[in-house]
């Protein structure tokens, strides 16, 4: 059975640079919990997580990314004929991550970069970092990203850019709602917990469970990355048009 990706789009800790890849796919290994989650969800605007090759080669416009990143999970034959297949179709930037050795079989098949068994997502975020200096394909635009999404008051529903309908429960619509009242800019953690009615104790902590929750509701309802974000201190981000119905 075809095992869905996970995506995120999660900008903890990470200042919003001119320069971040508009996407980057991780093959080979899944999002094990929400600090994983948070720092890889920093490398780019939208950061989505393949638990193998079936699973990335069936997604839609997988050969898009600007970055792609082929994990551990991988038999050192498998793993170079993915990149070989990949480098083929896509001039992103390749990195091989936690692969087995040797180097020199990833990088003569196409990857811009091997990092060891050793290395760990903080490796490979600085890597990425230093390849997107020099990667102009990362500095695109995501195509997902330039549609709207469209909030219906109505009947308090989610449209989503490739026109899937989701409904809502009523905390995440309000969530919602005060995301369109942003316009694009970043909704404070205050102007979110009055919305949804939490109280002022642990109130931060509270919310930050509520938007991981929308995030994986609205994932499990489309293949669409959700790009929600968040600015470290401050409050969370929709880092895409939302208009209200």
């Amino acid at each position: 059975m075809l095992r869905k990706p996970h995506v995120s789009s999660a900008l903890v800790g990470v200042p919003a640079l001119a320069g971040r890849p508009s996407s980057i796919a991780i093959i080979g290994t899944e999002s094990p919990d929400t600090a994983f989650d948070s720092v890889a969800g920093g490398m780019a605007d939208v950061t989505a997580f393949f638990p193998d090759a079936d699973a990335f080669l069936a997604s839609p416009r997988c050969y898009e990314h600007a970055f792609i990143v082929v994990g551990g999970e991988f038999s050192l034959r498998d793993g170079v004929a993915l990149v070989r297949l990949v480098r083929r179709r896509s001039s992103a930037g390749l990195v091989a991550w936690r692969t087995r050795a040797p180097a020199a079989a990833w990088l003569d098949a196409g990857a811009d970069l091997w990092l060891p068994r050793s290395a760990t997502l903080q490796d490979l975020a600085a890597a990425v970092r230093a390849l997107q200096r020099r990667h102009p394909a990362g500095l695109l635009p995501s195509p997902v990203a330039q549609r709207a999404w469209r909030l219906e008051h109505a009947t308090k529903r989610l449209h989503t850019p490739m026109g899937i309908v989701i409904p809502l429960a009523d905390n995440d619509f309000e969530a919602l709602a005060t995301f369109a009242s942003a316009k694009g800019q970043t909704a404070s953690f205050a102007a979110l917990n009055k919305a949804l009615g939490h109280e002022q104790a642990a109130a931060d902590n509270v919310l930050h469970a509520a938007m991981y929750r929308l995030r994986r509701r609205i994932e499990r309802a489309t293949e669409e990355p959700f790009p929600l974000g968040s600015q470290a201190g401050v409050g969370y981000v929709f880092r895409a048009d939302i208009l209200e119905i």
